[in-house]
């Protein structure tokens, strides 16, 4: 029995090292020797590029926030030196930290950030006890590609795709290569945007952006979908390429004069055009706080006398049966907590502090045909109670805005609108202006 078990155990140890010399065969190298060539060859080429690498990096499973731009130098002696484009509580953007990096073996090459750095780990650190992942960021990337001209992981948790490319520039030039991001993005911000191929607008409902994304709208839910991009020096790159018509782009060419991205990759011919809302549409449908007089307490300014003279009226009242004043007046959707619909707001103080918000809910109607008129048709008060103590007060206030509906909205800025002045169609003397 013995002189069988050692037979088996003989057999066993040849059959092994047979596989090994076979694999050597095959492979040149053991698995053991190839994983360190690897590990190696990963270390040896971060650390070979001079001025350290650009990073192109997508919190979120779903992409869903878009892309940002990093700069890290790695060092020999595993410290890592990181500037991002996003400033956090304590630096700036483009501000330089260093922590610890390590490149391990993990089901393959692994690259991990393994000790906290403020700037990096801004993406994936919790935000409070209901939110544990904060913003989804991976801080462990697992090796696809690497060549001293570009080095491709993936995260360990989403799986996003992170590319590092030689930053050409030295570390004095950092904080102006990160900032160059933010100020490219908000130059190509609008409320929505045409999509044209081949100079016709392409067939659908509504293009917006939130974050660095694009989102298309398409009618249905299950057709819209999410298009995360991130900022280059020239304009975006989209995470992945995006086909409209036929026709398929990744890389944009930010067109300040035309006001439009514009494809570069050939034959493609798309653009992304800012466009521009009508007054009526940017009133009635964004979620905003508009107040009478900025804002201010009264006496109010920015008015016709009639509404001035009725609101001054109504915080008398108020003064003597509540001995309280009117702090602030503003317009607005879903602005309350108990109430999600458009409502004209009275926030009312004791002291010069918030107490009570009388609510008086409204609906914003378009005017047909006109990209300036809007209709403003009170439906009754609403909240928690409290506005039956301020009814008396502030009915004539609400009949005077209601009665010299619809008014046509006029700005200063038709592009991004931050003050509306209504005036009755009516009565062109009855106006009040709105201030975000």
């Amino acid at each position: 029995m013995k002189n069988k078990l050692l037979l088996i155990v003989c057999l066993a140890l040849a059959m092994l090292q047979a596989c090994v010399k076979d694999e050597e065969k095959v492979f040149g190298a053991s698995a053991a020797e190839r994983m360190n060539e690897a590990l190696n060859n990963l270390r040896n080429t971060l650390v070979a590029a001079p001025n350290g690498w650009a990073a192109e990096y997508y919190p979120e499973g779903d992409r869903s926030m878009g892309g940002y731009n990093f700069l890290w130098k790695f060092n020999e002696d595993g410290t890592v030196q990181i500037a991002g484009e996003v400033a956090t509580t304590n630096y700036v953007t483009g501000e330089a930290v260093i922590s610890h990096y390590e490149v391990i073996a993990n089901r393959g090459v692994l690259l991990s950030f393994n000790t906290y750095n403020e700037v990096f780990h801004f993406f994936s650190e919790p935000r409070g006890a209901t939110d544990v992942d904060g913003y989804a960021g991976d801080h462990e990337f697992v090796l696809r590609e690497c060549t001293p001209e570009r080095i491709v992981m993936t995260g360990k948790k989403r799986g996003n795709i992170l590319l590092l490319t030689p930053y050409d520039g030295d570390a004095s030039t950092w904080e102006t290569y990160l900032k160059q991001f933010k100020a490219l993005d908000e130059k190509f911000t609008a409320p929505v945007y045409l999509v044209k191929v081949d100079g016709t607008v392409a067939a659908i409902e509504r293009v917006t952006r939130k974050d660095r994304t694009f989102q298309f709208e398409y009618g249905k839910a299950e057709d819209n979908k999410i298009v995360p991009y991130i900022t280059t020096p020239t304009g975006i790159k989209l995470y992945e390429p995006l086909t409209v018509n036929g026709k398929t782009a990744q890389y944009f060419t930010f067109n300040e004069l035309e006001e439009e991205l514009v494809s570069e990759d050939p034959g493609s011919n798309i653009t992304i055009k800012m466009a521009w809302l009508p007054l009526n549409e940017v009133f009635a449908s964004t979620v905003k706080q508009w107040f009478f007089d900025s804002g201010q307490p009264l006496p109010q300014s920015d008015m016709c006398a009639p509404l001035a003279e009725a609101i001054r009226t109504a915080n008398a009242h108020i003064e003597k049966k509540e001995n309280e004043n009117i702090l602030f007046i503003y317009i607005g959707k879903g602005l309350s907590n108990s109430y999600t619909g458009h409502s004209v707001n009275f926030a009312c103080s004791a002291n010069g502090i918030k107490y009570y918000t009388a609510i008086y809910a409204f609906k914003f109607i378009n005017v047909a045909d006109t990209g300036d008129q809007v209709h403003l048709e009170y439906t009754g008060p609403q909240g928690n109670g409290a506005y039956i103590n301020y009814l008396d007060a502030f009915t004539p206030v609400i009949n005077l805005i209601k009665d010299k509906s619809p008014y046509r909205l006029t700005s200063k800025n038709l592009k991004n609108p931050a003050e509306l002045t209504f005036t009755s169609v009516a009565d062109p003397n009855f106006y009040f202006v709105l201030t975000l």
